[in-house]
């Protein structure tokens, strides 16, 4: 995707799914400061949980020195990466943002899948 939001430094290397997911999540909290107040609190809170949720456990997950811990931790990703997608579809369909932000944002939930599958699939290093 061409959006890339610019990271600090970290002494971490910074893997292209956890940029992009940070992209993501930084996209979800632009659309979510847009939503009126009560869903702000409510819908909105959990979006913007289930987007931090994805770079933070690609992070934590490749930072693990077990097969099982990387596997868990990446598929609590994937899972956050699936929920978000459900929740860009309801709000989409009660007409909180519009239809072509919530197509932007699917397209990026979709790239950081791809990449995130990769990182799933990819031998541990």
């Amino acid at each position: 995707m061409s959006t890339t939001v610019p990271v600090r430094p970290t002494r971490l290397p910074r893997l292209r799914a956890q940029v992009e997911a940070t992209t993501l999540a930084k996209l979800v909290y632009d659309a979510t400061a847009r939503f009126p107040a009560a869903e702000r609190a409510s819908v909105g809170d959990q979006m913007r949980c289930a987007a931090l949720s994805i770079p933070s456990n690609i992070a934590e997950g490749c930072a693990r020195t077990t097969r099982a811990d990387r596997a868990r931790l990446l598929a609590i990703a994937w899972g956050s990466l699936r929920e978000l997608e459900a929740q860009l579809d309801a709000v989409a369909a009660v007409s909180l943002i519009p239809p072509a932000s919530a197509d932007e944002l699917v397209k990026h939930c979709r790239w950081t899948g791809r990449l995130l599958h990769a990182l799933i699939h990819s031998p541990m290093r």
